[in-house]
């Protein structure tokens, strides 16, 4: 197991670099978290990244760590042909879980077959899945050379999460995460594509280094949340549009991925099932939702 748990750490990433931008590849690096005892397990261990199907965990026990996108649709596709499902995570409890599946406090250690939680409660595992997620890398380029620094899930100082100051012509495209990612990549490409044209004039270098050092500095606390958008994604959309003279991105996206998110938070086995329609850039319809029971009125 020792030897598996290398070779998962010494995944090599597969990156493009196109023209003046890098597309990163941050979901082909898996990160392993470091968890005593892992190296003991003598089951199946593998990354979320491996994953393909689940008819090879029919009647195991499967231990999955963390309740991120990955994690929970692994859990529900495992559901059905698994004999238990255990899926560790630091959320309050999620709601319309399968009955075979239980939810548990974070890991804390692994001795042999057993995982150990924070919450003293412990479980059996045939199989152990991590869905941890994944670390930037990015073996073709010097990033001292750049001026750039690859610590703790972040890469800085990047102005607007894009570009490094002291050379304004490289753009990282894709860095961020918790975000509606078309949407947000066409954005950004819009923004590089002005800037590249030069309908968009960057600062001097030093106030694109100060912006970005500054962005760091609120994140002081928990640097490797950088990256991590969330709620803020629409306003540095909507900053990326006024900068680079675009229009924004229209008002039913954000209020479609919002309804998205409220309805994974009532039920997260079946809100894939619903269906959302355009109406115009402002409205938009849960389809075969009754009349006043769900719309997007272009609030």
């Amino acid at each position: 197991m020792k030897g598996r748990l290398n070779q998962l750490r010494q995944a090599e990433s597969c990156s493009l670099i196109q023209a003046a931008g890098h597309s990163p590849s941050h979901y082909a690096d898996p990160f392993v978290p470091t968890i005593p005892g892992l190296e003991t397990f003598p089951g199946r261990l593998l990354h979320s990244h491996e994953y393909r199907c689940p008819e090879p965990f029919a009647g195991r026990t499967v231990v999955l760590l963390g309740a991120g996108l990955s994690g929970m649709d692994l859990a529900l596709q495992l559901a059905p042909v698994a004999r238990r499902v255990v899926l560790s995570h630091r959320r309050p409890p999620l709601p319309g879980l399968p009955g075979n599946m239980l939810q548990a406090a974070p890991a804390v250690g692994v001795a042999g077959a057993t995982v150990r939680f924070r919450d003293g409660a412990e479980h059996r595992a045939d199989i152990l899945i991590l869905c941890t997620g994944y670390q930037y890398r990015f073996p073709f380029l010097e990033a001292a050379r750049l001026g750039l620094r690859l610590m703790d899930h972040t890469v800085t100082p990047l102005y607007r999460h894009l570009l490094p100051p002291q050379h304004p012509g490289l753009f990282f495209i894709g860095l961020c995460q918790q975000i509606c990612p078309f949407p947000h990549f066409h954005c950004q490409l819009l923004f590089c594509l002005a800037v590249l044209a030069g309908t968009c004039r960057l600062p001097p270098a030093a106030e694109l280094q100060a912006a970005a050092e500054g962005e760091l500095r609120q994140h002081r606390g928990a640097p490797r949340h950088l990256h991590r958008l969330g709620g803020r994604q629409w306003g540095y959309c909507q900053e990326l549009a006024q900068l680079g003279g675009f229009e924004p991105l229209p008002p039913m996206l954000r209020e479609i991925y919002e309804a998205v998110q409220a309805s994974r938070s009532r039920d997260v086995s079946c809100y894939r099932s619903l269906s959302y329609r355009v109406l115009s850039a402002e409205e938009w319809e849960l389809v075969g939702a009754e009349p006043g029971e769900a719309p997007g009125e272009g609030r």
